[in-house]
């Protein structure tokens, strides 16, 4: 299946994105949460003691497939990999809705499948590990995907502003 995104589909995203944003301030559950929208991902939900950071890819037209996902994780294991002093309170969360294919995506991920599907990956004909790159062991790998949620099975757009609208 063809990948053509054309401008409709990228500014179908950005809505999606804002309508996401919204939700997550429509829930927020106390006045001391804040939610920022383009800080470390598309949108982070800060509490008093952690960060949700929040990828949010709108693809109706395309079916699932890892490669799909695997720039936005490896731009977040970068961000794990820079914020060493506060890691802890830093969660990752990949907010994706595809027109097909989830079941590709068996979790909980596991850390050779975050390694073989997400981090290992060819450009120009070299073969590249991430997590070699960036010289993390597995032990912070495990870290990671602790801190790592994927949901690739989001609401669709009209359902997701329904729900706006019902809150």
């Amino acid at each position: 299946m063809p990948t053509d995104r054309t401008a409709i589909d990228t500014i179908t995203g950005y809505y999606y994105q804002f309508d996401y944003y919204i939700l997550q301030l429509l829930n927020c559950p106390n006045g001391c949460d804040e939610v920022c929208i383009e800080a470390i991902e598309d949108v982070d939900i800060r509490s008093a003691d952690e960060t949700t950071a929040v990828q949010c890819k709108y693809y109706a037209k395309t079916e699932y497939n890892h490669s799909v996902i695997a720039k936005p994780i490896r731009l977040m294991l970068d961000h794990f990999k820079q914020n060493t002093t506060n890691r802890d309170n830093i969660y990752y969360k990949l907010y994706g809705h595809f027109q097909c294919g989830q079941s590709k995506l068996t979790q909980p991920i596991s850390l050779s499948f975050l390694k073989e599907k997400f981090l290992t990956y060819t450009k120009n004909k070299v073969k590249y590990e991430h997590h070699k790159d960036l010289n993390l062991s597995d032990v912070e790998l495990s870290q990671f995907l602790e801190h790592l949620t994927v949901n690739i099975e989001a609401a669709e757009l009209s359902a997701q502003k329904r729900t706006i609208i019902t809150k």
